[in-house]
């Protein structure tokens, strides 16, 4: 078991969660539901790895000490294996292998995932925690590690929120030209044919000093008056 003190954060991502929790900045997350339990990251890098994965963070605190199973101990499994249900010996031999060098390897499933948490709450624990892991294919080189991670039985009974964090936009405007200015011509108007800025709309191409309706081809003149003939009484 580790026990966890009051005034510890942890991190949650989620473009739901944070449109709610900025309304409850030193509140309790009321919002939140309390089965099945729910997931966080934790730890100096938490917040990251909540960002890259789930999207913009929510920063909570505890409210009160909480006690957690540590399951990446062996002997903890162990001892968790031999009480549970066939079904919840099924997920547990899903979701966490131990392997003969001593590495744990995790496999984050909902359907392995919530009858394992659902477990560790109806045994009387606020949740519990886990470090960093190994994936079940090791095969990954880029990133061969399942992050760390808590689950807790009832959060919103014993947390509060603390910050909310928005995603910043990577897309650069330039901040003199128009936004939805077509690209490479912030100088044009809007709606203007591209290569004829000068020509006005609607001339036909290639006679940019030409009237419009003049026909193509044709070089301007001015036809020669008839002379006026009057009329045979």
């Amino acid at each position: 078991m580790k026990n966890i003190s009051t005034n510890f954060t942890l991190y949650r991502g989620s473009y739901q969660e944070t449109s709610q929790a900025k309304r409850y900045i030193g509140r309790k997350p009321t919002y939140m539901r309390n089965d099945p339990p729910l997931y966080f990251t934790y730890g100096s890098n938490g917040k990251n790895i909540a960002t890259n994965a789930y999207g913009p963070v929510v920063t909570y605190k505890t409210t009160k000490p909480i006690k957690l199973l540590e399951i990446s101990k062996q002997s903890t499994f162990k001892n968790l294996y031999n009480k549970a249900t066939d079904n919840e010996k099924f997920a547990l031999s899903k979701a966490f292998r131990y392997m003969p060098n001593g590495k744990i390897v995790r496999f984050s499933k909902t359907k392995y995932d919530f009858p394992i948490a659902r477990m560790v709450c109806r045994l009387g624990y606020d949740g519990y925690i886990h470090p960093k892991l190994f994936k079940k294919y090791q095969e990954n080189k880029v990133n061969p590690r399942f992050h760390q991670e808590i689950v807790l039985c009832k959060p919103k009974d014993i947390l509060k929120v603390s910050n909310v964090t928005k995603l910043q936009s990577n897309r650069s405007v330039s901040p003199r030209t128009p936004i939805g200015t077509p690209k490479g011509s912030p100088r044009t108007p809007i709606g203007t044919p591209k290569g004829s800025p000068r020509t006005p709309i609607g001339t036909p191409k290639g006679s940019p000093r030409t009237p419009i309706g003049t026909p193509i081809g044709f070089p301007m003149f001015t036809p020669a008056k008839k002379p006026r003939v009057m009329r045979k009484l």
